[in-house]
């Protein structure tokens, strides 16, 4: 072998040893804030949906609740042990069959510490678990928390509310929030 070629060959021989040294090195994915660091706060959100389907008759009805205007937020203490929804404005809700509108109807929300409080019972990496102060046999709330970013992320949560003339309903939700600074 000339010179040359043995002086190439130890070059690419380095190079590829560096190359595979750095791969290996890189830095691990920084550790996952737990919840009780990363929520408490105030989180506006900027998408809400509530949904539910109603069985009347053998026809199954749609319910549909997003927010018209207003503001709605979710605040969690800095304990760590309580959570409420604030805000008002105007849900829009729209009753559909058969994937078609049949009804759109505005409500007047008001929300505040006194009518929407949950004390918070457990967290986990992803969840909480959470029940309605003020009920007398309160069933537990399992919230999902999908993580966007530190300032951002959506929860989902199933949980049963009294409609007029219809009884108790189960409605899921689902909020994108953005932590207020």
């Amino acid at each position: 072998m000339s010179h040359t070629l043995k002086y190439l060959f130890f070059s690419l021989l380095i190079a590829t040893f560096i190359s595979c040294k750095k791969k290996s090195k890189t830095d691990p994915e920084p550790p996952i804030k737990p919840l009780k660091e990363l929520l408490p706060g105030t989180w506006r959100s900027t998408t809400y949906k509530a949904s539910a389907l109603i069985v009347l008759s053998g026809v199954e009805y749609e319910l549909i609740r997003s927010i018209k205007n207003g503001e709605l937020n979710c605040v969690i203490n800095a304990a760590f042990d309580r959570l409420h929804f604030e805000g008002q404005g105007t849900f829009e809700t729209t009753i559909r069959v058969a994937g078609q509108n049949l009804q759109t109807m505005d409500q007047l929300y008001s929300y505040s510490q006194q009518n929407s409080s949950y004390q918070i019972t457990k967290a986990e990496v992803n969840s909480i678990e959470m029940v309605r102060i003020g009920e007398s046999n309160p069933n537990t709330i399992v919230v999902q928390v999908t993580r966007q970013s530190d300032n951002q992320l959506k929860i989902t949560f199933e949980q049963a509310e009294n409609v007029e003339n219809l009884g108790m309903v189960n409605f899921k939700y689902e909020y994108t929030l953005t932590k207020n600074p």
